[in-house]
């Protein structure tokens, strides 16, 4: 789904700005009540795996194939209504965050930590937000690589189980401590080597986006110039607000 393409249910465009940061710290968390365990201990192995894999993370990339499904909607088309989009994350400390999607259309978000820059080429257009919370948006990613006890701190933990486990993967869900909804409620998914594999972002909406990780890579160094937008030559300017 392009991200120009986000749900309607939300007001205006600081509400779909709103629902791409969400989508992007999503993302950068793959490099918040949640139900019962069955078992603990896969929970806390999983978290040691992550832990010791990506603790000492500077940088990440991974290419990405995204399926956003809405069953809101599948009654009022009596379809599934699904879209696929694919594309290439990348994330580096602290705070930055590029998001570039080339299928079904071009599209470019990113930000350096301060500001936040959503490029879309095909309309000639960018739009620059400047006062948005990014602390308050990136909070799952910022706790992630924080380390294992900070995310313990922050977030209650369960198992992912029915329809939100995968076959043979770990799915660890994440839900911010004191939250009122699940605007902060993640999964996460990694393999039995705990390489982050995916992760699902739900809406209260009940649209659920999911990412299916590929060829990630650690550490690959990024200059600090590929998450600062230079905008070409022709292009309009469109300076938005999150308030």
């Amino acid at each position: 789904m392009p991200i120009d393409d986000a749900p309607r249910g939300l007001a205006g465009r600081a509400g779909r700005a709103r629902w791409a940061l969400a989508l992007l710290a999503a993302v950068a968390l793959a490099m918040g009540a949640s139900p019962l365990l069955a078992d603990r201990r896969a929970v806390e192995k999983a978290l040691e795996g992550l832990s010791d894999r990506y603790g000492g993370l500077e940088s990440f990339s991974a290419s990405y194939s995204r399926t956003t499904t809405t069953p809101a909607l599948d009654d009022v088309f009596m379809t599934k209504a699904s879209q696929t989009a694919t594309g290439l994350i990348r994330w580096k400390q602290a705070s930055r965050l590029r998001l570039d999607q080339d299928a079904p259309t071009g599209e470019t978000l990113m930000t350096d930590g301060r500001t936040v820059w959503w490029y879309l080429p095909a309309e000639r257009q960018v739009r620059i937000y400047r006062d948005v919370d990014l602390a308050g948006e990136l909070a799952p990613l910022l706790t992630f690589m924080s380390g294992l006890a900070a995310l313990r701190d922050r977030f209650d933990i369960a198992e992912a189980s029915g329809q939100d486990a995968r076959k043979g993967q770990t799915g660890l869900v994440l839900a911010a401590k004191g939250a009122r909804d699940d605007s902060g409620h993640i999964i996460v998914y990694c393999d039995q080597g705990f390489a982050l594999t995916g992760f699902r972002l739900s809406s209260l909406t009940g649209e659920k986006t999911d990412f299916f990780l590929s060829d990630p890579r650690v550490n690959p160094g990024f200059d600090d110039g590929l998450f600062v937008f230079e905008i070409p030559r022709g292009t309009t300017v469109i300076e938005e607000s999150e308030g």
